[in-house]
């Protein structure tokens, strides 16, 4: 489980407690908001210099967008409906998301009254076919190839106490703004008019815009592939076939690995980590990343691209413009458990390959 220093993470409709002194100190590069203790130790307290977020300003990540309506009424709201949603946002994610967990969870750290997401091995993320088999009832990602109605009676029947009219509200908002709904969508009216063997497959090529935020559209992260012959040694990307019977494991090291299954905390699908982003002063020249900065500074080892490390420890910094996601309670501590187990097997597998 991952320490999380002098930050704590509650369940509750706030998240985060401050518990040594007051994160008031800012980021000279990003206006992130540390502890003063949290400084450079080579750096003066007059001129604090920070390496948690932009590692000194080597690197410049999109803004995680404002979540739209009704997710952030129900985020900063403190009517009732709004407080047993943030209590329960992990099984209303886990309701709506596209791909399933695989994790042996550790339960006897759990304590009366603490909610506690503690892993034992390995993690990993799971999608199945576009179709369930003949005997199985629609789950995840299935359940979007159905009509709404029957798509809302599946979710809600799969995760138990959840409120009806949250969840509808929910489902609406995610087939307005996130594009992977729209791809299930268009799947299913191609497998009403008559398209058996029907392949989507999410790409992994993001060398444009890396640093920009842009929402990305169904276009941009999949196509529909019609046919059986559809080259499935190409690691980058995640092709899902119709019906066959199998889950595949969706890499950590692809773009839509946290987006496909954190709904609701990238609810319009935006890029999660892909080892492609580059640090600041260097850009893809359709080869490679070249620098284009001659005061640029790479990484360690003379890294040019940002590492799962760093991409996660920058969206999960609290910042002046961007606490909502903060407050996600459960479902953030099971992120940042999740972030924190790729990132270590991430780092084992490099181990492995290279010494």
């Amino acid at each position: 489980m991952i320490p999380l220093a002098r930050r704590e993470f509650d369940g509750n409709h706030h998240g985060l407690h401050h518990t040594l002194g007051e994160m008031t100190t800012m980021c000279g590069k990003c206006n992130a908001l540390h502890f003063l203790e949290e400084c450079v130790a080579s750096s003066s307290r007059a001129n604090p210099q920070f390496t948690l977020r932009c590692a000194q300003g080597k690197m410049t990540l999109p803004s995680l967008a404002p979540p739209p309506e009704p997710l952030r009424w129900l985020f900063i709201s403190n009517e009732a409906n709004a407080k047993n949603f943030c209590q329960r946002i992990h099984s209303y994610n886990n309701a709506l998301a596209f791909t399933s967990v695989g994790a042996n969870l550790n339960t006897s750290v759990a304590q009366p009254g603490n909610y506690t997401y503690c892993l034992r091995g390995e993690l990993y993320h799971r999608m199945g076919s576009l179709l369930p088999q003949p005997s199985e009832t629609p789950k995840f990602a299935q359940l979007y190839i159905s009509d709404p109605h029957a798509e809302l009676d599946g979710q809600m029947g799969n995760f138990g106490g959840l409120n009806r009219d949250i969840m509808q509200s929910l489902q609406t908002m995610l087939h307005e703004c996130n594009p992977y709904a729209n791809i299930y969508q268009t799947a299913m009216e191609r497998l009403q008019g008559g398209v058996v063997e029907l392949s989507p497959r999410f790409l992994n090529d993001r060398h444009t815009n890396l640093r920009r935020y842009n929402a990305p559209t169904a276009d941009e992260v999949s196509t529909l592939m019609v046919g059986g012959d559809v080259d499935e040694a190409n690691t980058h990307n995640i092709v899902i076939r119709s019906t066959n019977g199998y889950f595949q494991r969706v890499s950590p090291l692809h773009s839509a690995y946290a987006p496909l299954h954190y709904v609701l905390l990238f609810p319009d699908g935006c890029n999660g980590w892909h080892d492609d982003i580059p640090l600041n002063g260097f850009q893809w020249d359709g080869f490679g990343f070249i620098q284009d900065d001659e005061n640029a500074v790479g990484g360690k080892r003379g890294s040019t691209h940002v590492t799962m490390l760093q991409f996660y420890a920058y969206i999960l910094q609290h910042h002046i413009n961007e606490e909502w996601i903060l407050r996600a309670g459960r479902l953030l501590q099971q992120f940042i458990v999740d972030a924190y187990a790729c990132t270590e097997q991430n780092r084992l597998k490099f181990i492995h390959e290279n010494q």
